[in-house]
């Protein structure tokens, strides 16, 4: 049998000394000593010849491995068994040696049976006493986690009379269990010990779902870790005792104690530490759920504060940008606002400084990271965090809370512009009908919108071409005819829109027309040169949008002012008619040029646009004088007639303008019979 260490509690020593000083006080019995294994040595009871015995009483032949009785230089020893490990011995010295046998025999089974009906070392009152203390504390309105827990490893210490206790919780994340507090520690390893979920005697313990002992005291045993085996070899420990901290199935942690000689725990030790690791559990647990509450609640204050400061944002009249400005500060980090009308998204800085251009859209943002701004059942847009990253719980609810609002938000700006176009578009109505008649009335309110009457404007009319969906064209008109010199209304299937000179009619058409194609909207265009009737400017941009129409691309816009003297051409129905004009007055040089590669056309365009000047036209064409005069008389020849003529010279000049205005509309006016050059 091997020797163990086995702590007496205060009531067990009170009763092996009542037991010694009974024997010893018999007339015959010189010696009667125990002697049991402690933590630090030898603890020696008993008596000498009446005199109390000391650890120097104890002579140096007691054998240090006892199986059974045995006879000694000055008497006899037998062994203190307990659970099978001997944790002592008795040694007895009487006149009679048979009466040495039989007393050191007696006394080492009544020893053995205090110690087995005890707690080892576990005083029941103090034991009892520290569970009552650890449940008051947890039933306190908020425990201090850390304090409670460190109260039970010391308790734990104290009643167990270990060497070294210590708490260790688990590390999901890491996977591993690392020591939250400790006792009686010699080495700081000890107390930065980390060990592997379900290693060691810990996963032992997981296992077994129940205190488990463990015995290593050459430290070799291949369970533990290398880290663990050289931690306890250095702290001195050969024996751990553990009891596993579950919480709903899951293990949490291990509450452990250690020994720096063998020792064996009763199983009432080990209900003590189960019931002290439940009582961790329990901390813990309260721990996680007042965390949990005061997360909640937080939570809740905050998202309190943030509509209240939502909604005086939203008051305060400044619109979405005012909200996505405060739900930026309020978060405290960038944000970005996506609108699915919008080619680019808004960044609202957390500073709170003025918005800038997030960039294009992004497509296919995270829904985890992005909250919808939906009104009516109809997606609006998105908000999201600037970073690429995870939102929090605070910031996802913010982020939601904050959708909301600008959906409100935009839903009031939609009612607004709705309002605001109807307006306008009733007031480019009347302008329209009143052509040069203008009540004051109507003055007044034009002049409000940001338009003099008496100065010329222009007038376009916009049309959706075959297969386009008008809706988006409307929407987006809409959203661009709010500012002043701006107006925009609706005739039909055609938008209608009236611009002051100072917004540059032209690139202002042109560019809504672009946005449009970029979003797959195929727009034609008409503009009226400026005018202050508007109704006149009204129905030569319409003449403008039919020749417009006839446009092989999308984008196209006809400028009536661009035309000039071919401002007659904005009559013609039909095109083929101008086709058949540039054909016929150009067509004999323009085959000429495709058959021989020449370069007639392009030298005749450029003497017309000379006045007629040899000199000059030889200058731009960057060529001999010579050469210009036999390309001009080669082009007389084809063309059948004289270039001296001033009529012919018109009637070039104006074909040459025609073809510029097909040019425009991506029409030829080649065949291949005519065998013209293909347009540049």
């Amino acid at each position: 049998m091997g020797r163990s260490v086995l702590s007496v509690g205060a009531s067990e020593r009170a009763e092996l000394r009542r037991l010694l000083d009974t024997v010893g006080a018999l007339r015959h019995v010189r010696r009667c000593l125990l002697v049991l294994d402690g933590a630090d040595g030898p603890q020696v009871s008993g008596s000498v010849d009446g005199v109390p015995a000391s650890v120097e009483s104890v002579p140096a032949s007691l054998p240090r491995e006892l199986d059974g009785p045995r006879r000694v230089e000055v008497g006899w020893a037998a062994p203190v068994v307990v659970a099978g490990d001997v944790v002592g011995a008795v040694l007895a010295e009487c006149e009679d040696d048979a009466d040495a046998r039989e007393v050191a025999v007696a006394v080492a089974g009544a020893t053995a049976d205090v110690l087995a009906s005890s707690v080892a070392g576990l005083d029941r009152v103090a034991a009892l006493r520290a569970l009552v203390e650890v449940a008051t504390q947890l039933h306190a309105v908020e425990a201090d986690t850390d304090a409670v827990l460190e109260f039970i490893v010391d308790r734990a210490h104290e009643l167990i009379g270990a060497d070294a206790t210590w708490l260790a919780l688990a590390d999901f994340e890491r996977q591993e269990s690392g020591v939250t507090a400790i006792r009686g520690a010699r080495t700081a390893e000890l107390a930065a010990l980390r060990v592997r979920l379900g290693d060691g005697i810990t996963g032992l313990a997981w296992s077994a779902g129940d205190v488990v002992t463990l015995h290593d005291e050459d430290h070799t045993d291949d369970r533990l870790s290398p880290q663990a085996r050289e931690c306890l070899r250095g702290e001195g420990i050969v024996s751990m005792v553990c009891a596993p901290l579950f919480h709903h199935g899951a293990l949490i942690g291990n509450l452990l104690v250690g020994f720096r000689r063998r020792t064996s725990m009763p199983r009432d030790v080990e209900y003590l530490l189960s019931a002290l690791a439940s009582q961790a559990v329990l901390t813990i647990a309260n721990s996680r759920l007042y965390a949990s509450l005061r997360t909640r609640n937080d939570l809740l204050q905050r998202h309190s504060e943030l509509s209240r400061r939502l909604s005086d944002a939203s008051l305060s009249g400044g619109g979405r940008h005012a909200v996505a400005t405060e739900l930026a500060r309020a978060i405290g980090s960038d944000i970005v606002v996506e609108r699915d009308q919008d080619p680019s998204a808004w960044c609202y800085p957390a500073d709170g400084s003025p918005p800038g251009d997030a960039g294009p859209v992004t497509a296919g943002t995270a829904a985890a990271r992005a909250s919808a701004i939906m009104a009516g059942g109809q997606h609006l847009g998105r908000v999201r965090l600037a970073e690429r990253r995870a939102p929090t719980d605070f910031e996802r609810s913010a982020l939601s809370l904050g959708a909301t609002a600008i959906a409100l938000e935009l839903v009031k700006e939609a009612a607004a512009l709705e309002a605001e176009w109807r307006v306008r578009g009733e007031l480019l109505e009347e302008m329209l009908r009143a052509g040069d008649t203008r009540p004051e009335s109507l003055r007044r309110r034009a002049r409000q919108a940001g338009f003099d009457v008496t100065t010329p404007c222009v007038v376009a009319v916009v049309e959706a071409l075959s297969g386009t969906d008008r809706d988006p064209m409307l929407a987006m008109f809409r959203a661009a005819g709010t500012i002043d010199g701006v107006l925009v209304g609706t005739r039909g299937s055609q938008v209608v829109v009236a611009l002051a000179q100072r917004h540059g009619p032209r690139p202002w058409i042109q560019q809504q027309l672009d946005r449009a194609r970029a979003k797959g909207l195929a727009l034609a265009a008409g503009m009226s040169e400026p005018r202050t009737d508007l109704a006149h400017a009204l129905n030569e941009a319409v003449a403008a949008l039919k020749m417009a129409r006839n446009a092989t691309t999308p984008a196209v816009v006809v400028d009536a002012a661009a035309l000039g003297p071919l401002r007659i051409l904005l009559d013609v129905d039909d095109t083929s008619r101008i086709v058949d004009l540039v054909s016929r007055t150009l067509g004999p040089v323009a085959a000429h040029d495709r058959h021989r590669n020449g370069e007639l056309l392009d030298t005749l365009r450029t003497f017309l646009d000379a006045g007629g000047n040899h000199p000059v036209t030889a200058e731009r064409c960057s060529v001999h004088l010579n050469t210009v005069k036999y390309r001009l008389a080669k082009a007389g020849d084809l063309l059948g007639r004289p270039l001296s003529d001033p009529a012919t010279r018109f009637e070039l000049s104006l074909a040459f303008g025609a073809w510029d205005v097909l040019d425009t509309l991506g029409i030829s006016p080649w065949t291949d019979d005519a065998g013209g050059p293909p347009l540049a």
